[in-house]
């Protein structure tokens, strides 16, 4: 029996196999996973749909395939054990020695490469033949590729997280006009009020409770949470508050969303953080965990820097960003006292947000994450 790629999703028509999971002879179970695809916005895992043999792959690393290609045949489970039945009841004859003594024109084969590498062994003009492959069996990579190419440019395919991500971004830049507002929290109290709710077992990061203060913030100020349709003319003002999170992977830039944030306590908001953080780092989250969100929280303090302009999804009026924090001297009582502070930056759509309100939401921000007494642990 034929399979074949299956619906991936709304508006996804086409993937990248990443890992090839199976090969000939394999008996699998319903549900184990045949391969996994790279798609604009996630990996995903293609199950089996039944418990069969595998008798044909047609597919293998680097491949680009669609929706409905033929990409492998399988046998049922009910011919497999016919087939096994055949063989116990036949006598095994020994094997015919096979005739190996082959020309050395005979035995000239190409070299062994994905389609991906022998496309971009194209773009680099390098000699596959000249090559000298480092995979099993002297198959050619892609890094052996760059060891042979002196000098020059080398041009490598995007993936398609990365050509996602590079639409959305233009998108955005060319659509949006965005303004930055800058301001920054004396987090002083804040860490210390962390550090008494972190258990031994359980931390609560920073993060966790921005995303908690901006979760009420957005309710206080629902343009902040909406979108503009040009056309109709109309604002659309989300009744959910749906927080996506941007992840930095190796692959790229994910957004996991935190649904609800507003109805969800501390701890509930710290968990998910942490459990949405490690899918991202593994390539594990569904589609459903990227889509839907209405507004964007960045955070590039585990890095460095301080103030930045991110740059507003599409579809959204407005991100937050936040930098590393750092200890300043804060004038208090007459006298120079050392403080933690923490810089933001508000990017927002200046189509439906004005400065006074910017500074307004920011300013609001900051006095929550400044007096966290009054912030709700648990609900």
């Amino acid at each position: 029996m034929e399979f074949n790629i299956p619906e991936l999703g709304e508006n996804i028509n086409s993937g990248t196999v990443v890992s090839v999971k199976v090969k000939v002879g394999d008996i699998v179970q319903k549900d184990d996973v045949l391969f996994e695809l790279e798609t604009e916005k996630a990996v995903l895992e293609v199950p089996a749909p039944e418990s069969s043999k595998i008798v044909k792959v047609l597919i293998e690393n680097g491949q680009d395939v669609e929706v409905g290609e033929h990409i492998l045949d399988f046998e049922p489970q009910e011919e497999i054990l016919k087939e096994h039945n055949e063989i116990i009841e036949k006598t095994i004859l020994p094997k015919t020695e096979v005739n190996t003594n082959l020309s050395k024109t005979d035995a000239k084969i190409l070299p062994a490469a994905s389609p991906s590498v022998r496309r971009e062994a194209r773009n680099l003009q390098v000699d596959l033949e000249k090559t000298e492959g480092s995979g099993s069996h002297g198959r050619i990579l892609s890094e052996d590729l760059e060891k042979t190419k002196e000098g020059g440019i080398r041009r490598v395919p995007m993936s398609k997280l990365r050509k996602t991500i590079a639409r959305n971004i233009e998108h955005s830049y060319f659509n949006i006009p965005q303004v930055t507002q800058n301001d920054e929290a004396d987090i002083t109290s804040m860490e210390e009020f962390r550090k008494n709710s972190s258990t031994s077992s359980f931390k609560i990061s920073p993060s966790a409770m921005i995303l908690k203060v901006l979760s009420k913030a957005l309710r206080k100020f629902p343009e902040f949470n909406a979108s503009i349709d040009m056309e109709k003319g109309e604002i659309l003002y989300k009744e959910d508050i749906n927080i996506g999170v941007a992840a930095d992977t190796k692959d790229g830039l994910l957004v996991p969303v935190i649904f609800h944030a507003d109805q969800k306590s501390l701890s509930e908001i710290a968990s998910e953080l942490i459990e949405k953080s490690e899918k991202a780092r593994s390539r594990k989250l569904t589609i459903d965990e990227m889509k839907g969100s209405s507004f964007t929280f960045t955070n590039l303090g585990s890095i460095g820097g301080s103030f930045f302009t991110p740059i507003i999804p599409s579809g959204e009026v407005a991100i937050l960003g936040v930098g590393r924090s750092s200890i300043k001297p804060k004038y208090i009582d007459q006298a120079f006292l050392p403080k933690l502070f923490l810089p933001l930056s508000l990017s927002y759509d200046h189509r439906l947000i004005d400065g006074a309100q910017a500074v307004r939401f920011l300013r609001w921000i900051v006095n929550s994450l400044e007096n966290p007494w009054y912030m709700e642990v648990d609900s």
